[in-house]
């Protein structure tokens, strides 16, 4: 099973272009390169997204574009788990600096995705990548960020730099703001922040017996730590290594670089030996209903009273190999 452990960002980045393969949320340490919008840090703020409130940011693209991810800085956290909403909008009309002048996202959302949020902290960037990029035309346009279940701030801009957009706030219904979220659009050549991958991590056997040496084999992309626990410790990106194994045990593999974190584990059990067959006597009791001695043909349970009639030669070897007992009496 392979878990991503960490994401982040709310500094925004959008990503334009080409699909790239990387988890749906992500954590890094700062904005894409390559951006062809971006509103870094600046005289800095905060602004709370919660189960009333949304945050987003208006934008202009100046050409058609295929957006593939977006990017945001987190500022604090109040609830560290949940689940969070990605939504892209059409604007109402050309965005500006002003408070309240009516540009805000109008209609039915354009693409919505949503993402499970793991443990975030103050100064995590969290990336969303979308299942499948979305097509844009030039035009005015904003996305927002939501939840039901948890809370968190974001990072805000207050230098005004950007003049193509401003903050989208929504507590029931939608409002611009002054002020901007930290985030950028990329687009072309940009490219997200490449969290690790592990490609495969495998076992040569996953059943033994105790005392049973096997081989586990694993491959990684993008780390810069990958590490085996059990006492292995670190080890190479891409390898294998023997292990003896003498009880049940699960391994993980945990792959890390400057932007997330990755685990994936395979579990080896032990075969239960049978014990040792017994050397004492076996015993075969056969109980039969209404059978009399001249319902067989075995001499020696019949005494000489046998049936000519019925021939029984398995009974008759079965009781040859063992003990008959012609004298008792039994009943069920």
């Amino acid at each position: 099973m392979m878990v991503i452990k960490k994401l982040a960002y709310i500094t925004c980045v959008l990503l334009a272009g080409a699909v790239v393969s990387q988890a749906a949320i992500s954590v890094g340490t700062g904005l894409p390169a390559g951006a062809l919008i971006s509103n870094p840090t600046g005289a800095s703020g905060t602004s709370l997204i919660d189960a009333t409130t949304m945050k987003g940011n208006s934008f202009v693209l100046s050409a058609a574009q295929s957006l593939s991810s977006v990017t945001f800085l987190i500022s604090g956290v109040t609830d560290t788990s949940g689940t969070i909403t990605l939504d892209f909008y059409n604007l109402s009309g050309t965005p500006d600096s002003t408070a309240s002048n009516g540009q805000v996202p109008t209609g039915a959302s354009l693409r919505t995705q949503s993402e499970t949020l793991p443990s975030i902290s103050s100064g995590d960037y969290v990336t969303i990548t979308l299942d499948t990029p979305l097509a844009l035309s030039a035009g005015n346009y904003a996305f927002a960020i939501s939840t039901a279940d948890t809370s968190f701030n974001v990072k805000l801009n207050k230098d005004n730099a950007y003049t193509q957009g401003e903050l989208m706030k929504n507590q029931g219904s939608w409002d611009d703001r002054p002020n901007d979220m930290v985030f950028a659009i990329v687009a072309g050549g940009g490219t997200p922040n490449p969290i690790p991958q592990i490609n495969s991590f495998t076992t040569s056997e996953t059943l033994v017996a105790s005392n049973t040496t096997v081989t586990l084999d694993w491959s990684t992309t993008n780390a810069s730590y990958t590490s085996i626990d059990q006492g292995l410790g670190e080890v190479t990106t891409t390898g294998s290594t023997n292990v003896l194994i003498t009880a049940p045990i699960t391994f993980t593999l945990t792959a890390t670089n400057e932007f997330g974190t990755v685990t994936d584990d395979v579990s080896i059990g032990i075969i239960t030996p049978r014990p040792p067959a017994s050397s004492g006597p076996n015993v075969v009791f056969v109980l039969v209903d209404d059978w009399g001695w001249t319902d067989h043909s075995s001499t020696n349970m019949a005494m000489g009273h046998q049936s000519l009639f019925y021939q029984t030669p398995n009974f008759e070897r079965l009781v040859e190999s063992g003990v008959a007992f012609t004298s008792t009496y039994a009943q069920p």
